[in-house]
């Protein structure tokens, strides 16, 4: 007698099969961004703790020189981004009795930060003629400082000298450090070759250094908001210690964060050639206007990605979400002003571009600048 197979005994059915395959996928897809959240929260709890750090060695420089670092970016033709050693002097906010900055100061105060000053100062990183402290090449004096880490004093213009006999370059520091620049490396003297100071940072634990080709112009600013909507942080490439151009010579060391990107810095605006005095120039203010606008004078809430992407209901300054609002005279390309009382009273500012490894400079409230991490230092 024929029966007909036992209805436990039937394979899966292709549809069956394609329903598992399906459940399978959308598990290990839920997995797989839950495991990748978790990781970029870990490396944002690293960034801050990174950030800390940072800030207590920027504290001990004051401590010992008087101001925090300057800025150091590019100053020059072909030589601008902030992956250059230059100092750029604080842009200029007004002329005259003007209630509003000058058009270019909203541009030029977003783009100046530095990459490099961190381990220049903090670290000492650079040799004898980009410090005074170190061995090099073209000082044959110098062959006793070791280890290279480590910085004489970087003088009243907080540049070595630089602004003061040049323009200041890198090149200008030679001129500051050394009696004769010129003379022939047996001969060659540091005019006060005083104390060694630092390292600040030690380079331990989550704290690595890597390096960046430096771009030769800025990117044309936008001018709208469309533009800006298709617009991220400025390009620089970073490289590490197995890239053939880490030794090219025009490659900048850098601090990097746990997302492999370089941590930022923002230094309040301080008098030309004074890195110890506050810049006093301010805007004059309106008084006719509703609500009236008040004289003010630049600060760091002039820059849009230190800014909150969002205010909310928490009282302090997160990095992301702040109650305390401030307008700045500086507008984003959609006319918002808002910016954070935190950022207007701090005398620097860390920045990481967080998880997704970019922002967006001009615009405020920009999906790029969700996961921004700031710390702020007075």
């Amino acid at each position: 007698m024929h029966r007909s197979p036992s209805r436990s005994l039937r394979g899966f059915t292709v549809l069956e099969l394609l329903v598992v395959i399906a459940i399978v996928a959308v598990i290990a897809g839920l997995l797989l961004a839950s495991l990748r959240g978790a990781t970029d929260r870990s490396r944002a709890v690293k960034t801050r703790s990174i950030m800390r750090a940072v800030s207590i060695g920027l504290d001990a420089f004051k401590s010992d020189h008087g101001y925090h670092p300057v800025v150091l970016s590019g100053n020059s033709s072909g030589r601008q981004g902030p992956a250059w050693s230059d100092v750029v002097p604080p842009p200029v906010p007004i002329v005259g009795n003007t209630p509003f900055p000058l058009p270019d100061y909203a541009v030029d105060m977003q783009r100046w930060y530095s990459i490099t000053t961190i381990p220049e100062f903090l670290l000492g990183a650079g040799g004898r003629e980009a410090d005074g402290y170190g061995t090099t090449e073209i000082d044959i004096n110098s062959s006793g400082e070791r280890p290279a880490l480590g910085i004489r004093s970087p003088g009243v213009d907080g540049a070595w000298g630089s602004t003061i006999f040049g323009t200041g370059l890198l090149e200008d520091r030679a001129f500051g450090l050394y009696e004769d620049p010129s003379a022939n490396p047996s001969q060659m003297r540091l005019r006060n070759p005083g104390r060694v100071y630092g390292p600040y940072l030690g380079l331990e634990g989550d704290i690595r250094l890597g390096k960046v080709l430096p771009a030769n112009t800025w990117p044309a600013a936008p001018s709208s908001e469309a533009q800006a909507e298709a617009v991220g942080q400025d390009p620089i490439r970073v490289i590490d210690e197995n890239n053939q151009d880490w030794l090219n010579p025009d490659a900048k060391l850098v601090l990097l964060d746990p997302f492999d990107r370089p941590i930022e810095y923002f230094c309040n605006p301080y008098a030309p050639g004074d890195p110890s005095s506050v810049d006093q120039r301010k805007s004059a203010g309106v008084n006719g206007a509703t609500p009236p606008i008040p004289p003010m004078r630049p600060s760091l809430a002039d820059i849009i990605r230190l800014r909150p992407s969002a205010f909310g209901s928490e009282s302090e300054f997160d990095g992301n979400i702040s109650a305390d609002v401030f307008n700045s005279h500086v507008r984003d390309l959609r006319g918002d002003f808002s910016a954070s009382i935190a950022a207007r009273t701090a005398s620097y500012a860390l920045f990481s571009s967080g998880a997704d490894g970019a922002y967006n400079p001009w615009l405020r409230a920009h999906p790029l600048n969700s996961d921004n991490i700031v710390e702020f230092g007075r």
